[in-house]
């Protein structure tokens, strides 16, 4: 009894659960998942192009950051994009909030994992690692809101 309540609920306020993936998983939201998460690797490529300082390991870094980003899209981003889309709150901005933050939580965090197997950095790294997640998850998440077509508030 209380799973037909449930089930109702659901179809009432989403529909059913194909239509609810069929909704989700459209062409502008798989190509959002593609290309959103290259973002930061091609921001320090044209980066790169305008400071010519980096030398022969740009390719690999930008691969790294490319792999780190999707990485963290897939295991934090899109539960995000499900719950605040579950909740009402599925928004550009939102997304990009909730982008920022856990973009800086996953990049502090693998900079800590990466400490721990090598030596201690200063607490100078840590904070720019925090910065620099906050603006590549930020940007990730703008991205995948533009992109997909999500509504801006």
């Amino acid at each position: 009894m209380e799973q037909e309540n449930t089930q109702a609920i659901a179809q009432e306020n989403h529909g059913s659960p194909m239509d609810y993936a069929i909704k989700f998983f459209n062409p502008r939201i798989l190509a959002a998942s593609i290309a959103s998460p290259l973002i930061p690797g091609l921001l320090i490529f044209l980066y790169t192009r305008i400071v010519p300082q980096w030398g022969e390991g740009l390719i690999l870094f930008i691969t790294a950051i490319c792999a780190v980003s999707y990485v963290g899209f897939f295991a934090l981003g899109l539960p995000g994009v499900f719950l605040l889309h579950k909740r009402g709150k599925l928004t550009t901005i939102n997304l990009s909030a909730y982008g920022s933050a856990t973009g800086s939580l996953f990049y502090t965090g693998i900079a800590l994992f990466l400490s721990f197997m090598d030596s201690p950095d200063p607490f100078i790294v840590y904070v720019i690692h925090l910065f620099t997640g906050m603006l590549c998850g930020g940007f990730i998440a703008f991205f995948f809101g533009v992109i997909g077509g999500i509504k801006m508030r």
